[in-house]
């Protein structure tokens, strides 16, 4: 079995080539599903927003716009798209969103200094899903609110048998969760659920 490191350098030498490609991209593109978590996170007064696993900036652009006097954070793995969206945010002079490149398993954030953090389609790459949930324990602030989107595991694949398959592709796919267990690994580290 691949070490917490050795499952991040997968994914990063796969997620460097795969998210410059239109193709995937178009993939996980969901203009509904996009409209609905913009929609969940609406009512919030958010001074700093962070977007964990952030490829392309799909989820992290749209809430600069939608949150301008926010300081929006996309951080992400893969240094090439990471720099490319650094690229767009200077070629469209936004000024409240920036990207950076971290090592996947430490956020490099101070302790309560995000006020919402966000995830989209990445949560079942984090090599150590506890230490995620604790990183993002660690640096929310109080009151503050994690919005994860992320494929549901079935509970009835108890051989977790489509994890097995989806490691076939060398991605860095570590695995689905069912909600069950979600629930229980956020809220065995100190986060209540809400919806």
């Amino acid at each position: 079995m691949n070490t917490d490191a050795e499952n991040v350098k997968q994914a990063r030498e796969s997620f460097n080539h795969m998210l410059d490609h239109k193709k995937y991209v178009g993939i996980i593109k969901d203009d509904k599903h996009l409209s609905l978590l913009l929609d969940l996170v609406s009512g919030g007064d958010y001074k700093k927003i962070l977007d964990i696993g952030t490829g392309t900036g799909y989820l992290a652009f749209p809430l600069a716009v939608r949150f301008p006097t926010a300081r929006v954070y996309g951080i992400d793995i893969a240094e090439v798209i990471v720099e490319k969206n650094n690229a767009i945010v200077q070629e469209k002079s936004i000024s409240n969103l920036s990207f950076q490149a971290f090592d996947g398993l430490s956020y490099p954030f101070a302790d309560e200094s995000v006020d919402l953090i966000v995830t989209r389609y990445a949560f079942h790459h984090f090599p150590n899903a506890a230490n995620a949930v604790e990183q993002m324990y660690r640096i929310l602030g109080k009151g503050g609110e994690v919005l994860v989107s992320d494929p549901m595991r079935n509970e009835k694949d108890d051989k977790k048998i489509i994890d097995q398959f989806m490691r076939v592709k060398k991605d860095g796919h570590i695995q689905f969760y069912s909600p069950r267990e979600l629930d229980d690994l956020f809220v065995n580290h100190g986060l209540a659920k809400e919806i």
